[in-house]
């Protein structure tokens, strides 16, 4: 069983003991269970733990909404889902407009799905993109999307919002493709999607869940001109509609369901751009401790082997990569577990221990650089394995001059951590320097770094960034370099060293 110290906090609001009993008997092994029979109860404990709540089940003949309120109020970031039995549409309706609700199941419930959800909530997923341009945070103008395959109604219900000052600007769509083509277009400024249940094609409320999956911010309304139940529970729990509206439209109810749909747009973005703000700052100084850590184990070893300046050189590197984002998820992992001191021992363990290897007064002789050179293009084109470079770079004396096999092995370290081969690299002559770089448009991919967000620590990770600061390490050593250049998860890279027989280069560019 799992320490209830990591799982999931749900508060159970409910009014029947045997449903209660099943709640438990459900989940008492996956979440840790605040049980409430009164209102009361439940509000001690969202004044005690609220921030700490990942989720507030209501199983109740109807869902008090003094309740859900609450714990908008005093746990904004829970789950809130109602259990419920035969619910009528007015009252789906009603905690819509309320909004009240995340999630509404009916009973008997899917204990798996209900389980998957909190999960969800508890670890963040809900709230992601944490990302947010300046672009978003500046927007001036919004725009509301209406979809509906009926035109001429579209044409004149946006004629009418615009006779009464509607606070966005209307764009119209009369079918699932052209909404969705809209919706990327206006990105950044898109606040509302209003669209019909019934249309060719894609159903309303699937289009809503797709938009969902793009931008999660955007406020989605279904409207219908039938009584469905059964489409607007579904569009709650899997697009997260704000409202659902009856057809036929009145433009008065429709603009004063934008306004507040305006409204609720601009608190999501605020609060996700104050929400990552906070992530973005914590995480900066994880980061900074982290690079502390590192240097107190590490530099003197890397200064004595190449100078104090590598490994500064080496963290901006890594800092010009456009690696994944944090997030709460992971600041939990970095913060709440042993993460930070393994990453810190397991990357350090493993630098010194290849460095360990490397005999400090191992160097290229002309002849060794030479017979390097030669064998180069051959691994490079990808004709010839590392066990066949051993060979050639074995001398008639039989003594393989390590420096060479070591960049070979942490070039390959590098490229098959990142599932490339060699022969995205290309070997060139340019002022006295022989270049090892990626071709263009070969980036390696990158996802996460030594200095980048983590959950845990992978020994793919290890493999690519330790071989990238040895390989750095042993080329200054020779005389030579490696600079790494970010990308959006990607880095570019060139390897120089000096050639002492220049008449031996080839040039390979396959």
């Amino acid at each position: 069983m799992n320490s209830k110290n990591n799982l999931p906090i749900v508060l159970y609001r409910y009014d029947q003991q045997a449903s209660c009993d099943e709640f438990v008997s459900s989940f008492q092994d996956d979440f840790e269970l605040l049980l409430c029979v009164t209102d009361a109860v439940a509000e001690a404990h969202l004044n005690k733990k609220g921030r700490n709540i990942s989720a507030v089940v209501v199983d109740q003949g109807s869902a008090p909404s003094s309740l859900f309120e609450l714990t908008k109020k005093l746990s904004p970031l829970s789950l809130r889902m109602f259990l419920h039995q035969d619910i009528g549409l007015d009252a789906v309706m009603l905690l819509l407009e309320q909004g009240a609700i995340n999630k509404c199941f009916a009973i008997p419930y899917d204990s798996n799905v209900v389980r998957s959800e909190v999960y969800a909530s508890h670890i963040g997923v809900s709230h992601k993109p944490q990302i947010v341009s300046p672009e978003e945070v500046e927007v001036r103008t919004y725009h509301a999307l209406i979809v509906d395959d009926e035109t001429s109604a579209t044409k004149y219900l946006k004629k009418q919002l615009k006779d009464l000052n509607c606070t966005c600007e209307i764009l119209v769509a009369d079918n699932a493709v052209g909404a969705l083509a809209l919706a990327k277009q206006y990105q950044l400024s898109l606040a509302l999607v209003l669209t019909d249940q019934r249309m060719p094609g894609m159903l309303g409320n699937q289009l809503l869940s797709q938009i969902r999956n793009h931008n999660p911010d955007v406020i989605r309304v279904l409207t219908s001109a039938y009584e469905e139940v059964d489409v607007a529970l579904n569009a709650v729990n899997e697009g997260q509609i704000f409202r659902y509206i009856r057809k036929p439209w009145d433009a008065k109810e429709i603009c004063a369901c934008i306004d507040s749909a305006l409204t609720a747009y601009r608190a999501n973005v605020s609060q996700r751009y104050e929400r990552y703000s906070r992530v973005s700052t914590r995480f900066q100084e994880l980061i900074s401790n982290r690079k502390t850590a590192l240097e107190k184990i590490l530099s003197t070893t890397v200064y004595a082997y190449s100078g104090q300046k590598t490994l500064d050189d080496f963290f901006n590197y890594l800092e010009s990569i456009d690696t994944l984002s944090p997030t709460t998820a992971t600041l939990r992992a970095s913060e709440e577990t042993n993460l930070e001191s393994e990453l810190v021992h397991e990357f350090s363990h493993t630098v010194l221990s290849r460095l360990s290897k490397i005999p400090g007064s191992s160097e290229f002789t002309v002849t060794s650089m030479q017979r390097f050179y030669e064998a180069l293009p051959g691994y490079l084109s990808g004709e010839s394995e590392v066990c066949f470079l051993e060979e050639r770079l074995t001398g008639e004396q039989g003594i393989m001059p390590i420096v060479a096999m070591e960049i070979i092995n942490l070039l390959k370290h590098i490229l098959e951590s990142s599932n490339q081969r060699a022969n995205i690299l290309t070997l060139e002559y340019l002022n006295g320097c022989v270049l090892i770089k990626t071709k263009v448009n070969h980036e390696i991919p990158i996802f996460k770094h030594i200095l980048s967000a983590h959950t845990r620590v992978t020994q793919q990770l290890l493999d690519q960034q330790c071989s990238m600061l040895v390989l750095l390490l042993v080329c200054r050593r020779q005389g030579g370099d490696v600079v790494f250049k970010g990308g959006k998860q990607t880095f570019s890279m060139t390897l120089s060293l000096p050639d002492f027989q220049e008449s031996k280069i080839v040039s390979v560019d396959n």
